[in-house]
């Protein structure tokens, strides 16, 4: 999946990005330009998509899957700087994926966060033994 991604990935923006709805709407705003940034097989699964742990109600940002590498990805979009505890919550949300919505057939769930460096956007990896900063650059589109 990685070695598909392009770099830098570019997002088409139709509405300023001044905060991480703005980025969510833009990215859902033409998913397939996204998807073709991201690599082959990606399946939109849902946005602010509902998840639970006894009587929490947590919304993942962007729930895709990509059917290449049989597997949920939690999207995540911060628009500051990478924090300790974004790991700890997207590979919480990536638990709750697989207890809830994973099938047996598939792969463990993965995570991409998205945040915000020196006003530039940066992809980073995310699996269940920790965080790959890709520092793939999101450009918007001229």
């Amino acid at each position: 999946m990685i070695s598909d991604m392009k770099n830098p990935i570019i997002i088409e923006v139709y509405k300023e990005i001044k905060n991480e709805k703005d980025l969510e709407l833009n990215i859902l705003a033409n998913l397939d330009y996204f998807f073709k940034q991201l690599g082959e097989g990606f399946l939109y699964a849902g946005h602010q998509y509902k998840v639970y742990q006894g009587n929490h109600i947590y919304f993942i940002d962007i729930l895709l899957f990509n059917v290449k590498i049989n597997c949920y990805i939690v999207v995540e979009l911060k628009l500051r700087s990478l924090r300790k505890e974004d790991q700890s919550r997207i590979k919480f949300y990536m638990k709750l994926v697989d207890g809830q919505i994973k099938e047996v057939h598939h792969n463990k769930t993965i995570g991409i966060i998205i945040t915000k460096e020196s006003n530039k956007l940066i992809v980073n990896f995310v699996r269940e033994d920790g965080i790959i900063p890709l520092g793939y650059v999101i450009k918007e589109k001229q």
